[in-house]
């Protein structure tokens, strides 16, 4: 039997529904895991400066309550418990939200920031490599310098000796 809506019920779109479906799910998989209780996790939102009451926490972690994820606001109530459930990463954003348009730049800039140094650290390598072939230059360089001033030393001596037996 359908009935129909009440003006005071707004339009959820079915996108954002599945959202709210699929975190509430992942809340109460996460809640088992980490073995929170509701007045700990009321407790931490609290401390977030954030506040959910544990009467809508009730709600969200009750069984079926993801059926019925239209009575949740994903802002104001299932985003402040995923900040305290979820990795920092696995936290969602509301869709349009100026949020998510930041966090998007945000993550924009970081790959090419990402980018930008995998380019430093392939320069470096090369720049590395240079060096290490100029400095295996050098050292040969420096043997035949050694060798060619011990050939000196020995012709120096040689005439120094030639020098003794032909002033004797």
């Amino acid at each position: 039997m359908n009935h129909p809506k009440s003006i005071h019920e707004p339009e959820v779109p079915q996108m954002e529904l599945a959202r709210s479906r699929e975190l509430i799910t992942e809340l109460k998989k996460k809640k088992s895991e980490l073995e929170y209780t509701l007045p700990r996790i009321e407790e931490d939102i609290r401390k977030n400066g954030k506040s959910v009451s544990l009467s809508t926490l009730k709600r969200v972690f009750k069984d079926g309550s993801e059926d019925n994820s239209a009575g949740f606001s994903f802002e104001h109530t299932l985003l402040p418990i995923a900040e305290i459930l979820l990795d920092a990463e696995n936290i969602p954003t509301p869709e349009g939200s100026p949020y998510s348009l930041e966090i998007e730049m945000l993550k924009a800039e970081l790959r090419v920031q990402v980018e930008r140094v995998e380019s430093l650290i392939a320069r470096n390598e090369l720049l590395e490599d240079r060096v290490t072939f100029l400095l295996s230059q050098i050292e040969r360089k420096d043997r035949r310098m050694d060798e060619r001033e011990e050939i000196i030393r020995k012709v120096m001596a040689e005439r120094d000796e030639l020098r003794k037996r032909l002033g004797e």
